[in-house]
């Protein structure tokens, strides 16, 4: 399952063309062989800024070990709650939340050559049931954690990593659903590893 889990693996990398705003990056995971890519919110809102042509910012989806660029993507679904309730910190170094909401789809759109994808993709099909995981299950993680490694390594030289894990605790926002896990501290609790699946 490592090797599926990471060959649906992707790096989200946006980066100013101009330099008014810093690199972001951020990890998803493909959910569909059409290219549907699972992220946050708050990764998807930098590709949602880099549609508009008043923003100097230009977003790839990067794959591989090290990663590298190999498409492009847009926006398929971002809350709209989550852009009204988060729009005021898009500039903020720090942002809070709880993670309500804090959920988007991409979809790879063309390479970066501008070719079009031709082929099915590898993907991780998501598991909709109510209760998909209890604590103590045993968890695979998997993202491109970039926090510790700085701009140019993030850009040049960044690797995905995985981590088994167990889920430690199930949270709710308020509904009796199980709605989120935390998984104790793992490394891709880190800047870069958001977006990143839970298998």
């Amino acid at each position: 399952i490592d090797i599926r889990t990471r060959g649906s693996l992707v790096n989200i990398l946006c980066m100013p063309k101009g330099g008014s705003l810093r690199p972001i990056s951020g990890s998803g995971v493909i959910v569909d062989p059409r290219g549907v890519i699972l992220t946050n919110a708050h990764v998807a809102q930098y590709v949602l800024l880099s549609e508009s042509n008043k923003i100097d910012l230009t977003c790839s989806i990067r794959t591989g070990a090290p990663a590298s660029f190999v498409w492009k993507a847009e926006i398929l679904y971002i809350p709209p709650v989550w852009v009204d309730e988060h729009a005021k910190n898009i500039n903020a170094s720090e942002t809070e939340g709880t993670g309500e909401h804090d959920y988007a789809f991409l979809r790879i759109t063309s390479l970066t050559s501008g070719a079009p994808v031709t082929a099915a993709l590898p993907y991780m099909p998501l598991d909709t049931r109510e209760s998909a995981a209890a604590e103590g299950f045993p968890i695979l993680l998997a993202g491109y954690p970039a926090e510790f490694g700085g701009g140019l390594t993030t850009q040049q030289n960044l690797y995905p990593v995985t981590t088994v894990g167990k889920v430690a605790q199930l949270l709710t926002f308020g509904s009796g659903t199980s709605d989120m896990f935390s998984a104790g501290g793992v490394i891709q609790a880190q800047r870069g590893a958001s977006g990143g699946p839970a298998i």
